[in-house]
C-alpha cells in the first residue's frame, strides 16, 4: 500500500517542483483540445477524468487541475509550471500527507576575459522538499544540483544547451527526491 501510494506521487513530482497557482479559466473545449494537440495553456481541466492518459512532453502550463483525476496518467517531460493541482488525493486514506515543494534556479557568471566577455556560466537548481504527515512536519530535505558550461556566441546554440542543461538537472532532482520519498 506504501509503496502504491508514493508511486502515485511521481507522476506529479516534476510538476510540483515548478510552484503551483491556481488559474481561473472554463471552457468545455479544452479536454477536446487536449486530446487532440497534446497542449493547453491556461484550460480549465478540473474534474476532468485523464486517468492513464499518455500526455508525455505536454503542454500543460498554468492549467487548472483541480480535482482532475490523473491516477496511472504518464506526465514525463510534461510543462505543468503554475498549473493548479490542489485537491489530488486519496480522500480515504487515514493518513494526510502534504509535500510543499519550493524550487529556486539560478544562473550565474563564473569568469570573463579581459574585454568583460562572459567565458564560464554556471546554472543551479535548488529544491526544498518538506513532507507534512496529519499537518505537522516529518521529514524535509533540500537538493542541490549544478552544472558549468562555456559560453557560446551563438545565442541559439547557447540557449537550447542551456536547456538540456536544466531538464539534465531537474530529472536528477527527481531522481533523488524519489529515492528520497521511498526512504522517508
Amino acid at each position: 500500500m506504501k509503496i502504491k501510494f508514493i508511486i502515485s506521487f511521481f507522476t506529479i513530482i516534476a510538476a510540483i517542483l515548478q510552484g503551483l497557482l491556481y488559474v481561473n479559466a472554463a471552457d468545455k473545449n479544452h479536454v477536446t483540445q487536449l486530446r487532440e494537440t497534446m497542449h493547453c495553456m491556461e484550460c480549465d481541466l478540473s474534474s476532468e477524468n485523464l486517468e492513464r492518459a499518455q500526455l508525455k512532453g505536454s503542454n500543460l502550463a498554468k492549467v487548472n487541475l483541480k480535482t482532475a483525476i490523473l491516477r496511472n496518467s504518464n506526465l514525463e517531460d510534461a510543462n505543468l509550471i503554475k498549473s493548479n493541482l490542489e485537491n489530488i488525493s486519496n480522500k480515504d486514506s487515514e493518513n494526510k500527507i502534504s509535500l510543499l515543494i519550493n524550487s529556486q534556479k539560478t544562473k550565474s557568471v563564473i569568469s570573463k576575459d579581459a574585454k568583460g566577455n562572459v567565458q564560464l556560466l554556471t546554472m543551479s537548481l535548488s529544491v526544498d522538499v518538506k513532507i507534512y504527515k496529519n499537518d505537522k512536519v516529518k521529514s524535509e530535505k533540500k537538493f542541490f544540483e549544478s552544472f558549468s558550461y562555456s559560453n557560446d556566441s551563438n545565442k541559439f546554440n547557447l540557449s537550447k544547451y542551456e536547456k538540456n542543461i536544466e531538464k539534465n538537472l531537474r530529472n536528477n532532482i527527481i531522481k533523488n527526491i524519489r529515492i528520497y520519498l521511498v526512504s522517508s
